[in-house]
Protein backbone atom coordinates (compact mmCIF):
# COMPACT_ATOMS: atom_id res chain seq x y z
CA UNK A 1 0.00 0.00 0.00
CA UNK A 2 1.29 3.42 -0.95
CA UNK A 3 0.69 6.46 1.22
CA UNK A 4 -0.01 9.76 -0.55
CA UNK A 5 1.63 13.05 0.38
CA UNK A 6 -1.67 14.39 1.73
CA UNK A 7 -2.01 11.35 3.97
CA UNK A 8 1.58 11.84 5.17
CA UNK A 9 0.78 15.43 6.11
CA UNK A 10 -2.47 14.46 7.85
CA UNK A 11 -0.72 11.74 9.85
CA UNK A 12 1.96 14.28 10.82
CA UNK A 13 -0.68 16.76 11.99
CA UNK A 14 -2.52 14.04 13.93
CA UNK A 15 0.74 12.90 15.56
CA UNK A 16 1.66 16.46 16.54
CA UNK A 17 -1.73 17.10 18.11
CA UNK A 18 -1.85 13.79 19.97
CA UNK A 19 1.77 14.06 21.13
CA UNK A 20 0.83 17.15 23.17
CA UNK A 21 -1.49 14.97 25.23
CA UNK A 22 1.60 13.96 27.18
CA UNK A 23 1.98 17.58 28.32
CA UNK A 24 -1.68 18.52 28.57
CA UNK A 25 -2.58 15.30 30.38
CA UNK A 26 -5.50 14.66 28.01
CA UNK A 27 -4.30 11.10 27.18
CA UNK A 28 -4.51 11.65 23.42
CA UNK A 29 -1.00 10.15 23.26
CA UNK A 30 -2.27 6.64 24.06
CA UNK A 31 -2.09 3.85 21.48
CA UNK A 32 -5.86 3.46 21.42
CA UNK A 33 -6.36 7.06 20.27
CA UNK A 34 -3.28 7.40 18.04
CA UNK A 35 -4.06 4.25 16.04
CA UNK A 36 -7.68 5.19 15.43
CA UNK A 37 -6.69 8.50 13.80
CA UNK A 38 -4.11 6.81 11.55
CA UNK A 39 -6.71 4.21 10.56
CA UNK A 40 -9.20 6.89 9.55
CA UNK A 41 -6.55 8.71 7.47
CA UNK A 42 -5.31 5.52 5.75
CA UNK A 43 -8.82 4.15 5.23
CA UNK A 44 -8.34 0.95 7.24
CA UNK A 45 -10.02 1.50 10.58
CA UNK A 46 -10.47 -2.20 11.56
CA UNK A 47 -6.72 -2.93 11.34
CA UNK A 48 -5.90 0.31 13.14
CA UNK A 49 -8.36 -0.42 15.95
CA UNK A 50 -6.90 -3.90 16.38
CA UNK A 51 -3.39 -2.40 16.50
CA UNK A 52 -4.53 0.25 18.99
CA UNK A 53 -6.05 -2.39 21.25
CA UNK A 54 -2.92 -4.57 21.21
CA UNK A 55 -0.64 -1.58 21.77
CA UNK A 56 -2.80 -0.20 24.56
CA UNK A 57 -2.80 -3.46 26.48
CA UNK A 58 0.92 -4.03 25.90
CA UNK A 59 1.79 -0.55 27.19
CA UNK A 60 -0.73 -0.61 30.04
CA UNK A 61 1.85 -1.37 32.72
CA UNK A 62 4.74 0.81 31.64
CA UNK A 63 3.53 3.21 28.97
CA UNK A 64 2.86 5.96 31.49
CA UNK A 65 5.04 8.61 33.07
CA UNK A 66 5.30 9.10 36.82
CA UNK A 67 7.61 10.99 39.10
CA UNK A 68 9.70 12.43 36.29
CA UNK A 69 10.29 9.12 34.50
CA UNK A 70 10.20 8.87 30.69
CA UNK A 71 9.13 5.34 29.70
CA UNK A 72 8.94 3.92 26.14
CA UNK A 73 6.47 6.18 24.37
CA UNK A 74 3.12 4.92 22.98
CA UNK A 75 3.70 7.08 19.89
CA UNK A 76 5.89 4.21 18.65
CA UNK A 77 3.17 1.54 18.35
CA UNK A 78 0.35 4.08 18.03
CA UNK A 79 1.73 5.81 14.91
CA UNK A 80 4.67 3.80 13.54
CA UNK A 81 3.20 0.42 14.48
CA UNK A 82 -0.16 1.25 12.93
CA UNK A 83 1.48 2.43 9.70
CA UNK A 84 3.39 -0.86 9.53
CA UNK A 85 0.29 -2.93 10.32
CA UNK A 86 -1.87 -1.20 7.72
CA UNK A 87 0.66 -0.90 4.88
CA UNK A 88 2.26 -4.33 5.29
CA UNK A 89 -0.67 -6.55 6.27
CA UNK A 90 -0.60 -8.16 2.82
CA UNK A 91 3.04 -9.07 3.38
CA UNK A 92 2.35 -11.25 6.40
CA UNK A 93 2.77 -8.54 9.04
CA UNK A 94 0.00 -8.82 11.64
CA UNK A 95 -0.63 -6.44 14.53
CA UNK A 96 1.56 -8.54 16.84
CA UNK A 97 4.50 -8.33 14.48
CA UNK A 98 3.87 -4.62 13.95
CA UNK A 99 3.95 -4.09 17.70
CA UNK A 100 7.32 -5.85 18.00
CA UNK A 101 8.76 -3.87 15.07
CA UNK A 102 7.52 -0.59 16.53
CA UNK A 103 8.92 -1.08 20.02
CA UNK A 104 12.44 0.18 19.18
CA UNK A 105 10.85 3.40 17.93
CA UNK A 106 9.00 3.75 21.23
CA UNK A 107 12.39 3.62 22.95
CA UNK A 108 13.90 6.06 20.44
CA UNK A 109 11.08 8.53 21.07
CA UNK A 110 11.91 8.22 24.77
CA UNK A 111 15.35 9.65 24.03
CA UNK A 112 13.83 12.35 21.83
CA UNK A 113 11.65 13.46 24.75
CA UNK A 114 14.70 13.59 27.00
CA UNK A 115 16.45 15.71 24.38
CA UNK A 116 13.46 18.06 24.15
CA UNK A 117 13.34 18.58 27.92
CA UNK A 118 17.09 19.17 27.95
CA UNK A 119 16.92 21.66 25.07
CA UNK A 120 14.01 23.48 26.73
CA UNK A 121 16.20 23.98 29.79
CA UNK A 122 18.41 26.34 27.81
CA UNK A 123 15.42 28.59 27.15
CA UNK A 124 14.43 29.19 30.78
CA UNK A 125 16.94 32.02 31.05
CA UNK A 126 15.23 33.79 28.14
CA UNK A 127 11.86 33.42 29.84
CA UNK A 128 13.30 34.94 33.00
CA UNK A 129 14.73 37.86 31.03
CA UNK A 130 11.32 38.49 29.45
CA UNK A 131 9.74 38.71 32.90
CA UNK A 132 12.44 41.03 34.22
CA UNK A 133 11.99 43.29 31.20
CA UNK A 134 8.24 43.42 31.79
CA UNK A 135 7.59 41.82 28.38
CA UNK A 136 4.64 39.73 29.48
CA UNK A 137 3.57 38.93 25.91
CA UNK A 138 6.93 37.28 25.23
CA UNK A 139 6.73 35.53 28.61
CA UNK A 140 3.38 33.97 27.72
CA UNK A 141 4.62 32.87 24.30
CA UNK A 142 7.84 31.37 25.63
CA UNK A 143 5.97 29.70 28.51
CA UNK A 144 4.58 27.30 25.89
CA UNK A 145 7.93 26.50 24.28
CA UNK A 146 8.00 22.79 25.17
CA UNK A 147 4.45 22.47 23.86
CA UNK A 148 5.48 24.00 20.53
CA UNK A 149 8.50 21.68 20.26
CA UNK A 150 6.24 18.69 20.96
CA UNK A 151 3.87 19.70 18.15
CA UNK A 152 6.74 20.06 15.68
CA UNK A 153 8.43 16.84 16.81
CA UNK A 154 5.17 14.89 16.68
CA UNK A 155 4.49 16.16 13.17
CA UNK A 156 7.98 15.16 12.03
CA UNK A 157 7.64 11.67 13.55
CA UNK A 158 4.25 11.06 11.94
CA UNK A 159 5.19 12.52 8.57
CA UNK A 160 8.54 10.73 8.39
CA UNK A 161 6.98 7.45 9.48
CA UNK A 162 4.30 7.64 6.81
CA UNK A 163 6.62 8.94 4.08
CA UNK A 164 9.20 6.19 4.56
CA UNK A 165 7.02 3.31 5.67
CA UNK A 166 9.09 0.57 4.06
CA UNK A 167 12.36 1.87 5.46
CA UNK A 168 11.15 2.03 9.06
CA UNK A 169 12.26 -1.53 9.78
CA UNK A 170 15.87 -0.70 8.92
CA UNK A 171 16.19 2.58 10.80
CA UNK A 172 16.84 1.03 14.18
CA UNK A 173 19.71 -0.97 12.69
CA UNK A 174 21.71 2.24 12.22
CA UNK A 175 22.29 2.48 15.96
CA UNK A 176 25.09 0.19 17.27
CA UNK A 177 23.83 -2.44 19.68
CA UNK A 178 26.13 -1.44 22.53
CA UNK A 179 25.10 2.21 22.25
CA UNK A 180 21.41 1.40 22.10
CA UNK A 181 21.73 -0.77 25.20
CA UNK A 182 23.73 1.89 27.02
CA UNK A 183 21.20 4.60 26.21
CA UNK A 184 18.43 2.35 27.51
CA UNK A 185 20.29 1.85 30.79
CA UNK A 186 20.88 5.60 31.06
CA UNK A 187 17.21 6.26 30.39
CA UNK A 188 16.27 4.08 33.36
CA UNK A 189 18.70 6.07 35.52
CA UNK A 190 17.54 9.57 34.49
CA UNK A 191 14.55 9.70 36.89
CA UNK A 192 17.10 9.84 39.72
CA UNK A 193 17.82 13.43 38.67
CA UNK A 194 14.19 14.46 39.05
CA UNK A 195 13.79 12.80 42.42
CA UNK A 196 17.06 14.24 43.71
CA UNK A 197 16.04 17.73 42.60
CA UNK A 198 12.72 17.44 44.41
CA UNK A 199 14.39 16.15 47.56
CA UNK A 200 17.02 18.90 47.41
CA UNK A 201 14.21 21.43 47.73
CA UNK A 202 12.20 19.59 50.37
CA UNK A 203 14.62 17.71 52.62
CA UNK A 204 15.81 19.16 55.91
CA UNK A 205 17.85 17.31 58.54
CA UNK A 206 14.77 16.59 60.59
CA UNK A 207 13.12 14.95 57.54
CA UNK A 208 15.86 12.33 57.09
CA UNK A 209 13.90 9.69 59.09
CA UNK A 210 11.02 10.13 56.64
CA UNK A 211 13.37 9.49 53.72
CA UNK A 212 14.28 6.19 55.38
CA UNK A 213 10.62 5.40 56.06
CA UNK A 214 9.76 5.91 52.38
CA UNK A 215 12.62 3.66 51.31
CA UNK A 216 11.76 0.93 53.81
CA UNK A 217 8.04 1.05 52.97
CA UNK A 218 8.66 0.27 49.30
CA UNK A 219 11.88 -1.76 49.37
CA UNK A 220 10.93 -4.05 52.26
CA UNK A 221 7.14 -3.75 52.71
CA UNK A 222 6.33 -3.33 48.98
CA UNK A 223 3.64 -0.74 49.68
CA UNK A 224 1.94 1.14 46.85
CA UNK A 225 2.30 4.90 46.48
CA UNK A 226 -0.98 5.53 48.26
CA UNK A 227 0.07 3.13 51.01
CA UNK A 228 3.34 5.04 51.45
CA UNK A 229 1.44 8.32 51.53
CA UNK A 230 -0.95 7.02 54.21
CA UNK A 231 1.94 5.65 56.27
CA UNK A 232 3.79 8.97 55.99
CA UNK A 233 0.62 10.85 56.94
CA UNK A 234 0.06 8.72 60.02
CA UNK A 235 3.65 9.13 61.27
CA UNK A 236 3.72 12.85 60.44
CA UNK A 237 0.48 13.41 62.36
CA UNK A 238 1.80 11.48 65.33
CA UNK A 239 4.88 13.72 65.32
CA UNK A 240 2.70 16.80 64.98
CA UNK A 241 0.44 15.80 67.90
CA UNK A 242 3.48 14.92 69.99
CA UNK A 243 4.88 18.40 69.48
CA UNK A 244 1.51 19.97 70.20
CA UNK A 245 1.27 18.02 73.44
CA UNK A 246 4.76 19.14 74.44
CA UNK A 247 4.04 22.78 73.68
CA UNK A 248 0.77 22.78 75.61
CA UNK A 249 2.18 21.08 78.71
CA UNK A 250 2.14 17.53 79.96
CA UNK A 251 -1.18 18.01 81.72
CA UNK A 252 -2.83 18.53 78.36
CA UNK A 253 -4.33 21.88 79.32
CA UNK A 254 -4.69 24.29 76.43
CA UNK A 255 -5.67 27.87 76.06
CA UNK A 256 -9.39 28.39 75.71
CA UNK A 257 -10.09 28.43 72.00
CA UNK A 258 -13.11 30.65 72.57
CA UNK A 259 -10.62 33.47 72.99
CA UNK A 260 -11.34 34.48 76.61
CA UNK A 261 -7.65 35.27 77.09
CA UNK A 262 -7.17 36.68 73.59
CA UNK A 263 -7.28 40.18 72.25
CA UNK A 264 -10.87 39.78 71.13
CA UNK A 265 -12.20 40.48 74.63
CA UNK A 266 -9.64 42.81 76.11
CA UNK A 267 -8.55 46.30 75.25
CA UNK A 268 -4.94 46.70 74.24
CA UNK A 269 -2.44 48.17 76.65
CA UNK A 270 -2.87 51.68 75.24
CA UNK A 271 -6.59 51.60 75.70
CA UNK A 272 -7.32 51.58 72.00
CA UNK A 273 -9.39 49.28 69.95
CA UNK A 274 -10.96 46.20 71.54
CA UNK A 275 -9.95 42.91 70.01
CA UNK A 276 -13.33 42.29 68.42
CA UNK A 277 -13.32 45.73 66.83
CA UNK A 278 -9.77 45.16 65.60
CA UNK A 279 -10.81 41.83 64.07
CA UNK A 280 -13.78 43.47 62.35
CA UNK A 281 -11.60 46.23 60.92
CA UNK A 282 -9.02 43.68 59.69
CA UNK A 283 -11.77 41.59 58.08
CA UNK A 284 -13.19 44.67 56.41
CA UNK A 285 -9.78 45.67 55.09
CA UNK A 286 -9.21 42.20 53.72
CA UNK A 287 -12.60 42.20 51.99
CA UNK A 288 -11.83 45.42 50.23
CA UNK A 289 -8.45 44.05 49.08
CA UNK A 290 -9.92 40.91 47.54
CA UNK A 291 -10.34 41.19 43.78
CA UNK A 292 -10.72 37.57 42.71
CA UNK A 293 -14.05 35.84 42.18
CA UNK A 294 -14.86 32.14 42.19
CA UNK A 295 -14.72 32.37 38.41
CA UNK A 296 -11.07 33.39 38.64
CA UNK A 297 -10.34 30.40 40.86
CA UNK A 298 -12.00 28.02 38.40
CA UNK A 299 -10.22 29.62 35.46
CA UNK A 300 -6.91 29.12 37.23
CA UNK A 301 -7.85 25.52 38.01
CA UNK A 302 -8.57 24.75 34.35
CA UNK A 303 -5.32 26.39 33.29
CA UNK A 304 -3.65 23.47 35.10
CA UNK A 305 -3.62 21.81 31.68
CA UNK A 306 -0.68 24.12 30.86
CA UNK A 307 1.44 23.09 33.85
CA UNK A 308 3.91 21.21 31.64
CA UNK A 309 3.76 23.56 28.63
CA UNK A 310 7.35 24.65 29.35
CA UNK A 311 8.56 21.49 31.12
CA UNK A 312 12.35 21.21 31.26
CA UNK A 313 15.10 19.67 33.38
CA UNK A 314 15.92 23.04 34.99
CA UNK A 315 12.85 24.10 36.99
CA UNK A 316 10.57 21.28 35.78
CA UNK A 317 7.03 22.78 35.96
CA UNK A 318 8.08 26.09 37.53
CA UNK A 319 7.54 28.18 34.39
CA UNK A 320 4.20 26.50 33.78
CA UNK A 321 3.09 27.31 37.32
CA UNK A 322 3.86 30.99 36.84
CA UNK A 323 2.04 30.94 33.49
CA UNK A 324 -1.03 29.36 35.08
CA UNK A 325 -1.13 31.98 37.82
CA UNK A 326 -0.51 34.93 35.47
CA UNK A 327 -4.17 36.04 34.92
CA UNK A 328 -4.89 35.96 38.66
CA UNK A 329 -1.61 37.75 39.45
CA UNK A 330 -2.52 40.38 36.85
CA UNK A 331 -5.75 41.13 38.72
CA UNK A 332 -4.10 41.16 42.14
CA UNK A 333 -1.00 43.16 41.24
CA UNK A 334 -1.88 46.31 39.34
CA UNK A 335 1.70 47.55 39.14
CA UNK A 336 4.01 45.85 36.65
CA UNK A 337 6.88 45.78 39.14
CA UNK A 338 4.90 43.76 41.66
CA UNK A 339 3.66 41.48 38.89
CA UNK A 340 7.25 40.85 37.75
CA UNK A 341 8.28 40.02 41.32
CA UNK A 342 5.38 37.59 41.70
CA UNK A 343 6.19 35.78 38.44
CA UNK A 344 9.92 35.57 39.20
CA UNK A 345 9.15 34.29 42.69
CA UNK A 346 6.97 31.49 41.30
CA UNK A 347 9.26 30.27 38.52
CA UNK A 348 11.32 28.23 40.96
CA UNK A 349 11.50 24.44 40.82
CA UNK A 350 8.04 22.88 40.96
CA UNK A 351 6.69 19.41 40.18
CA UNK A 352 3.30 17.91 40.97
CA UNK A 353 0.31 16.23 39.32
CA UNK A 354 -1.69 18.70 37.15
CA UNK A 355 -5.03 17.27 38.21
CA UNK A 356 -4.35 17.97 41.90
CA UNK A 357 -2.65 21.29 41.19
CA UNK A 358 -5.86 23.34 41.78
CA UNK A 359 -5.61 22.53 45.49
CA UNK A 360 -2.28 24.37 45.58
CA UNK A 361 -3.29 27.23 43.27
CA UNK A 362 -6.52 27.89 45.18
CA UNK A 363 -4.70 27.83 48.52
CA UNK A 364 -2.06 30.13 47.03
CA UNK A 365 -4.61 32.69 45.84
CA UNK A 366 -6.58 32.65 49.10
CA UNK A 367 -3.39 33.19 51.07
CA UNK A 368 -2.33 36.02 48.73
CA UNK A 369 -5.61 37.81 49.20
CA UNK A 370 -5.25 37.44 52.95
CA UNK A 371 -1.76 38.95 52.83
CA UNK A 372 0.02 35.80 53.97
CA UNK A 373 3.82 36.25 53.93
CA UNK A 374 5.37 34.94 50.67
CA UNK A 375 7.71 32.54 52.49
CA UNK A 376 4.76 30.77 54.10
CA UNK A 377 3.09 30.38 50.70
CA UNK A 378 6.27 29.01 49.14
CA UNK A 379 6.75 26.65 52.05
CA UNK A 380 3.24 25.27 51.62
CA UNK A 381 3.72 24.91 47.84
CA UNK A 382 6.91 22.95 48.30
CA UNK A 383 5.42 20.78 51.00
CA UNK A 384 2.23 19.89 49.10
CA UNK A 385 3.68 19.21 45.66
CA UNK A 386 5.35 15.95 46.71
CA UNK A 387 2.39 14.08 48.20
CA UNK A 388 -0.03 15.44 45.58
CA UNK A 389 2.34 14.27 42.83
CA UNK A 390 2.49 10.73 44.19
CA UNK A 391 -1.21 10.41 44.96
CA UNK A 392 -2.28 12.14 41.74
CA UNK A 393 -0.09 10.00 39.47
CA UNK A 394 -1.19 6.87 41.24
CA UNK A 395 -4.90 7.71 41.00
CA UNK A 396 -4.95 9.02 37.44
CA UNK A 397 -2.39 6.84 35.68
CA UNK A 398 -2.67 3.60 37.62
CA UNK A 399 -6.37 3.61 38.50
CA UNK A 400 -8.55 5.66 36.14
CA UNK A 401 -6.53 5.26 32.93
CA UNK A 402 -6.15 1.44 33.11
CA UNK A 403 -9.83 1.07 33.98
CA UNK A 404 -11.12 3.07 31.03
CA UNK A 405 -8.42 2.00 28.56
CA UNK A 406 -9.06 -1.72 29.08
CA UNK A 407 -12.75 -1.16 28.43
CA UNK A 408 -11.90 0.91 25.36
CA UNK A 409 -9.40 -1.71 24.13
CA UNK A 410 -11.97 -4.50 24.42
CA UNK A 411 -14.41 -2.44 22.32
CA UNK A 412 -11.68 -1.65 19.78
CA UNK A 413 -10.77 -5.33 19.46
CA UNK A 414 -14.35 -5.88 18.31
CA UNK A 415 -13.81 -3.25 15.61
CA UNK A 416 -15.82 -0.53 17.35
CA UNK A 417 -14.70 3.10 17.05
CA UNK A 418 -16.56 3.59 20.32
CA UNK A 419 -13.48 2.14 22.07
CA UNK A 420 -11.15 5.16 21.76
CA UNK A 421 -14.08 7.58 21.94
CA UNK A 422 -15.27 6.07 25.22
CA UNK A 423 -11.75 6.15 26.66
CA UNK A 424 -11.21 9.82 25.83
CA UNK A 425 -14.62 10.97 27.05
CA UNK A 426 -14.61 8.93 30.27
CA UNK A 427 -11.00 9.74 31.19
CA UNK A 428 -11.17 13.46 30.48
CA UNK A 429 -14.59 13.91 32.08
CA UNK A 430 -13.15 12.52 35.30
CA UNK A 431 -10.05 14.73 35.05
CA UNK A 432 -12.01 17.95 34.47
CA UNK A 433 -14.28 17.10 37.39
CA UNK A 434 -11.25 16.32 39.54
CA UNK A 435 -9.65 19.68 38.75
CA UNK A 436 -12.81 21.61 39.61
CA UNK A 437 -13.36 19.55 42.76
CA UNK A 438 -9.78 20.19 43.91
CA UNK A 439 -10.29 23.88 43.19
CA UNK A 440 -13.31 23.90 45.48
CA UNK A 441 -11.44 21.99 48.20
CA UNK A 442 -8.48 24.32 48.04
CA UNK A 443 -10.64 27.45 48.13
CA UNK A 444 -12.72 26.30 51.08
CA UNK A 445 -9.70 24.99 52.95
CA UNK A 446 -7.77 28.19 52.33
CA UNK A 447 -10.64 30.41 53.40
CA UNK A 448 -11.07 28.48 56.64
CA UNK A 449 -7.43 28.11 57.68
CA UNK A 450 -5.86 31.35 56.58
CA UNK A 451 -6.97 33.07 59.80
CA UNK A 452 -7.33 30.25 62.31
CA UNK A 453 -4.08 28.53 61.39
CA UNK A 454 -1.98 31.53 60.41
CA UNK A 455 0.20 31.17 63.47
CA UNK A 456 0.56 27.42 62.89
CA UNK A 457 1.30 27.53 59.17
CA UNK A 458 4.87 26.43 59.76
CA UNK A 459 3.71 23.28 61.56
CA UNK A 460 1.17 22.52 58.80
CA UNK A 461 3.89 22.92 56.17
CA UNK A 462 6.18 20.64 58.15
CA UNK A 463 3.56 17.89 58.29
CA UNK A 464 3.01 18.16 54.54
CA UNK A 465 6.77 18.17 54.01
CA UNK A 466 7.19 14.98 56.03
CA UNK A 467 4.54 13.26 53.92
CA UNK A 468 6.03 14.54 50.67
CA UNK A 469 9.55 13.40 51.49
CA UNK A 470 8.24 9.95 52.44
CA UNK A 471 6.39 9.57 49.14
CA UNK A 472 9.26 10.84 46.99
CA UNK A 473 11.74 8.52 48.70
CA UNK A 474 9.42 5.60 48.02
CA UNK A 475 9.01 6.59 44.36
CA UNK A 476 12.78 6.68 43.98
CA UNK A 477 12.98 3.00 44.83
CA UNK A 478 10.23 2.15 42.34
CA UNK A 479 11.18 4.18 39.29
CA UNK A 480 14.99 4.42 39.20
CA UNK A 481 16.12 1.18 37.56
CA UNK A 482 19.74 0.14 38.16
CA UNK A 483 20.85 -3.48 38.46
CA UNK A 484 24.12 -5.31 37.96
CA UNK A 485 24.59 -8.55 36.00
CA UNK A 486 27.95 -9.22 37.67
CA UNK A 487 28.52 -12.64 39.16
CA UNK A 488 31.45 -14.68 40.45
CA UNK A 489 32.12 -18.34 40.99
CA UNK A 490 32.82 -19.91 44.35
CA UNK A 491 34.17 -23.38 45.06
CA UNK A 492 32.09 -25.52 47.42
CA UNK A 493 33.59 -27.99 49.92
CA UNK A 494 32.43 -30.95 47.80
CA UNK A 495 34.40 -29.64 44.84
CA UNK A 496 31.45 -28.24 42.94
CA UNK A 497 31.39 -24.65 41.64
CA UNK A 498 28.59 -22.23 42.50
CA UNK A 499 27.78 -19.01 40.67
CA UNK A 500 26.95 -16.12 43.00
CA UNK A 501 24.99 -13.11 41.70
CA UNK A 502 26.23 -9.76 42.96
CA UNK A 503 22.72 -8.34 42.55
CA UNK A 504 21.30 -11.03 44.82
CA UNK A 505 23.95 -10.24 47.40
CA UNK A 506 23.08 -6.53 47.26
CA UNK A 507 19.37 -7.31 47.58
CA UNK A 508 20.14 -9.42 50.64
CA UNK A 509 21.93 -6.46 52.21
CA UNK A 510 19.33 -3.86 51.14
CA UNK A 511 16.78 -4.21 48.31
CA UNK A 512 17.05 -1.62 45.53
CA UNK A 513 20.31 -0.38 46.98
CA UNK A 514 21.85 0.79 43.70
CA UNK A 515 18.95 3.14 42.77
CA UNK A 516 18.99 4.60 46.28
CA UNK A 517 22.78 5.09 46.20
CA UNK A 518 22.77 6.75 42.78
CA UNK A 519 19.92 9.06 43.74
CA UNK A 520 21.87 9.90 46.88
CA UNK A 521 24.93 10.71 44.75
CA UNK A 522 22.90 13.02 42.51
CA UNK A 523 21.38 14.65 45.59
CA UNK A 524 24.89 15.31 46.92
CA UNK A 525 26.02 16.79 43.61
CA UNK A 526 23.02 19.14 43.56
CA UNK A 527 22.94 20.13 47.20
CA UNK A 528 26.65 20.28 48.05
CA UNK A 529 28.55 20.54 44.77
CA UNK A 530 25.88 22.76 43.14
CA UNK A 531 25.91 20.87 39.85
CA UNK A 532 23.51 22.07 37.18
CA UNK A 533 21.20 19.87 35.15
CA UNK A 534 23.56 19.71 32.15
CA UNK A 535 26.31 18.08 34.22
CA UNK A 536 23.85 15.70 35.87
CA UNK A 537 22.31 14.51 32.60
CA UNK A 538 25.76 14.22 31.01
CA UNK A 539 27.08 12.20 33.96
CA UNK A 540 24.06 9.89 33.97
CA UNK A 541 24.22 9.20 30.23
CA UNK A 542 27.99 8.63 30.39
CA UNK A 543 27.71 6.30 33.38
CA UNK A 544 24.89 4.36 31.74
CA UNK A 545 26.75 3.87 28.45
CA UNK A 546 30.20 3.13 29.90
CA UNK A 547 29.16 0.80 32.72
CA UNK A 548 26.71 -0.98 30.45
CA UNK A 549 29.43 -1.49 27.81
CA UNK A 550 31.68 -3.10 30.42
CA UNK A 551 28.83 -5.26 31.73
CA UNK A 552 28.82 -3.66 35.18
CA UNK A 553 25.20 -2.51 35.14
CA UNK A 554 22.35 -3.46 32.90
Amino acid sequence: MEITLIQCILIGVWSGICFTGMLFGTFTNRCLVLSAGVGVILGDLPTALAMGAVGELAFLGFGVSQGGSVPPNPLGPGIIGTIIAVTMKNQGIDVGSALALSFPFAVAIQFLITAIYTAATTLTAGIGKAVKAGDFVRFRLMANITLVIFVISGFCIGFAGAYSAEGLQHLIGLIPGWLSTGLGVAGNMLPAIGFAMILSVMVKKKYIPFVLIGYLAVAYLHLTVIGVALLGTAIALLEYFRRESGENGSDGEQADITGEEGPENHADEEGGIHGSEYANERESAQKTSKVLTIKDYRKTALRAYFLQSAFNYGNYEGTGYAYIMYPAFRKIYKEDERLKEALEDNMEFFCTNPNFLPIITSLHLVMLENETPPEEIKSLKRALMGPLAGIGDSLVQFCLAPLFSTIGASLAQDGMILGPVFFLLAQNSCLVSLKLLCCSWGHRLGSSIVESLHAKMEQVSEVAGMIGVTVIAGLTVSFVKITTPLAYTASLPDGQVSTVSVQNMLDAVAPNLLPALYTGLVFYLIKVRKWNVYKLVGLTVAVGIVLSAFGIIG
